[in-house]
Parts: C-alpha cells; structure tokens; sequence
C-alpha cells in the first residue's frame, strides 16, 4: 500500500501475465468477488491499513499509530487481518449461518471457504474470533500434508480449552491436536470421521471431545482438510459415523 496526498493506492504483488486477468475480474465481475482468494484477504487487509489513518488537510494522511518496535509491527499486521476477516466474512452473515448450520462439521467450514471465497486458513481465525456465537466450546484445525507429517496450518480454540489444546498451533504437527483419537479414526487409517474420545487426564467438565474430519467429497482436490473437536458431556457410541 501507498499513501499519497490523494489518499492509499493498494496494488497486489503478482505475475505480469495475471496483470490483466485480475483487473478484468475486478471491474468486470462483481468488483473482484472471483478474484483468487489470497488477492481478496489482501486487498480487505490493506483496507484495514487504510482505516489507521487520520486525514491531513493539504497533506498526505499520516498513521494514527507509531512502528517503533517489531511487536507493534506485528500486532498491526494481526489487527489488520482481523479486519479483512470482518471485511469478507462479516460479523451478521457468520451469526446467521452459526444458527443455521452445525460449525463443528467440517464440511460445512469448507462450505464458508468457498462461499466467502476466502482461505481456509481464513475461515478458522475468523469462527476463532466468534466463538462466543457458537452454542458449545471447541476446537478448530485446517492442516496440510500426509500420514504422521500432516502440518497444523491454523488452528483456533475457546479461551477456556487453550491449556487442554496447548501444544496444538500452527506449525506443529496435527498429532498434537488429535493425540487422543482411536485407530479407528480416520485419520489413523480407520473408517471413521466422527469419533468421541476421553481426555482421561481432564477434569470431569472437560473430560469428552466429539473430533470430526473433513470428508473426502468435501475436501475434494484441496490439499488440505479441517478437523473440529467439540466438548461433548459424555462419550457417546452413537456418534462414531464410519
């Protein structure tokens, strides 16, 4: 992003060749609603730049905030991506579809991705962000990869199960998340994509999970795949849905 005495021009890194292509989606097709996902967040992300700026008359605008150390410098930029969260997944729209739709099926996330036309990534920060809309606390994961080297990729809880779910972040293996499923699971070469497990070591309040993986005709070519673990009363045969 530039600032310039007229306002912020926001230009987009990328190949000389899609130059025209993403300019033609721009103008021509909903105002860049089919742009590619990674274009979308950036752009809403530089508008959340824009916002950080005081008008000067006769003067180019200045920042309302100082970067004088890296950790401000990180915070903007979390800030930021929070606001192109909101941007394109607005706080009204996610309310209804919480009530409407099951959030802790992962099928219904990578429904919301392609809706949005945001990254899955995307989509797990920002249920993060609202999880005080979710009637039942949980845990949210989009990961990346094969066998015992899938890659948490994003990852959000509940405030009140951060300790349970400590060592599961971006970055870490999916291993850390999911440590507890059976091999019945499907992601431990079982047929089955909702298992309730026992954290034998939690208190009794936080002492059953319900994990769900993504299926296969949802994931469809991603590379990638959401896992969602809800906190359950009390294990619950019936849930397992091989």
């Amino acid at each position: 992003m530039f600032v310039t005495k007229t306002g912020c021009e926001i230009y987009i890194a990328c190949e000389k060749p899609e130059i025209e292509d993403y300019e033609s989606r721009y103008q021509n097709e909903c105002f860049g609603r089919w742009l590619p996902p990674r274009v979308r967040f950036t752009i809403a992300h530089e508008i959340g730049h824009t916002l950080l700026y005081g008008s000067v008359k006769n003067s180019k605008p200045k920042s309302r905030i100082a970067v004088d150390h890296h950790r401000t410098l990180e915070s903007l930029e979390d800030l930021c991506d929070g606001v192109a969260g909101r941007i394109l997944m607005p706080t009204d729209i996610i309310r209804l579809k919480a009530q409407q739709s099951d959030f802790y099926n992962p099928d219904i996330l990578r429904g919301i991705a392609q809706e949005a036309k945001v990254s899955a990534s995307a989509v797990v920060r920002r249920i993060g962000e609202m999880g005080g809309l979710l009637s039942d606390m949980g845990a949210f994961a989009y990961a990346k990869g094969t066998d015992h080297k899938r890659e948490i990729i994003a990852f959000s809880t509940h405030s009140s199960l951060s300790p349970i779910f400590a060592n599961a972040r971006p970055g870490q293996l999916l291993s850390t998340f999911v440590q507890h499923t059976t091999k019945g699971f499907i992601l431990n070469g079982g047929n089955c994509y909702v298992e309730v497990v026992e954290f034998p070591e939690q208190p009794e309040w936080a002492r059953y999970f319900e994990f769900r993986c993504e299926t296969q005709a949802s994931k469809g070519d991603h590379l990638g795949f959401f896992v969602t673990a809800r906190l359950v009363n009390q294990a619950d045969p019936t849930k397992h849905l091989c």
